[in-house]
């Protein structure tokens, strides 16, 4: 099963907006560029499942200047994978967005945070078995993009 707390989110979050805060540098001008800061997902590496099996995943994304425009999710059979494994909220339409002033700046921080449900199949032909990627993608209205995955190996 893939395990996360708010715990984990939240000092994810926490360190992102210190290493922000501390880029910006405070006071006068701010010639810190726009940019991503933080992209991460609740799983890394590789995580293992039950066919049959809800799994909870999230993603949370940082930029500094720039607005997030989009943030999606995939899932790609990898190799010998087989059956269907899919997410609930591909587009991350139902996802948490902030966004916080800097003190004597003209930019903002952004964040957005997507929860999803990784469902896998267990019955029929679409039964999964295997290795899966799934994938979070985030956009910057900059264009600049970014994704970050990790592979989920179904069991029986």
């Amino acid at each position: 099963m893939i395990t996360f707390g708010k715990r984990t989110i939240s000092a994810l979050c926490a360190s992102a907006v210190l290493a922000a805060l501390g880029a910006c540098g405070g006071g006068g001008s701010d010639s810190t560029p726009t940019a991503l800061r933080v992209h991460t997902l609740s799983q890394s590496g590789e995580a293992f499942a039950k066919q049959g099996v809800r799994q909870e995943v999230a993603a949370v994304a940082e930029a500094f200047g720039a607005d997030i425009t989009s943030m999606a999710w995939q899932v790609e059979p990898l190799g010998a994978a087989k059956g269907a494994v899919s997410v609930g909220d591909t587009s991350c339409a139902t996802a948490d967005r902030r966004t916080r002033s800097i003190p004597d700046s003209d930019k903002s921080i952004v964040t957005v945070e997507c929860r999803t449900t990784v469902v896998v199949a267990d019955a029929g032909s679409t039964k999964a078995e295997g290795p899966f990627r799934v994938t979070s993608s985030v956009r910057l209205a900059t264009g600049e993009s970014n994704s970050e995955s990790f592979i989920l190996n179904i069991v029986r």
